[in-house]
């Protein structure tokens, strides 16, 4: 990959490897958020999700539900439909942390790889399970419009 250029302006960025620096990564139409620090010990900024009106879907059993649109779009609505559909501790995970990246991915350039640094799962035995599970818990909390008292601009 080449670095982009005044020349080459839509070349994608390289980035060294490791833990992304959260201000490097910052896009350039960035929003205020919620802050939460990560798995990498440090804050990143989620926008938060304006709720909208409800609308209807089907789940994967065929059941009819009523859930809340946002203004993030279809895609993310669908994100959040999974989430808020899991049947397994496993899968709610998983649509956890696709949304999780989603709105990072609003406010940074982050590569596949990334996620791997800033968006871990502590073990339950694991000194930092603690905090792992408030982590999570927080991105949940902005994920169906409940955010932390203090909306706030990180950096």
């Amino acid at each position: 990959m080449s670095e982009a250029t005044p020349e080459t302006p839509d070349a994608p960025k390289t980035y060294p490897p490791g833990p992304p620096a959260e201000a490097e990564r910052r896009r350039p139409d960035f929003r205020d958020g919620t802050a939460i620090v990560l798995s990498d010990g440090n804050p990143w900024v989620f926008p938060l999700p304006e709720l909208q009106d409800f609308y209807f879907h089907e789940d994967a059993k065929g059941d009819v539900r009523m859930a809340r649109g946002t203004s993030c779009g279809p895609e993310f609505d669908a994100i959040l439909d999974a989430y808020v559909d899991a049947e397994t501790s496993w899968d709610e995970l998983c649509a956890l942390a696709k949304a999780a990246l989603f709105l990072l991915r609003k406010n940074y350039d982050l590569t596949p790889d990334d996620a791997r640094f800033i968006l871990r799962r502590a073990r339950a035995d694991s000194p930092d399970a603690e905090a792992s599970n408030a982590m999570w818990r927080e991105v949940g909390n902005v994920l169906t419009g409940v955010p932390k008292k203090e909306v706030t601009s990180v950096g």
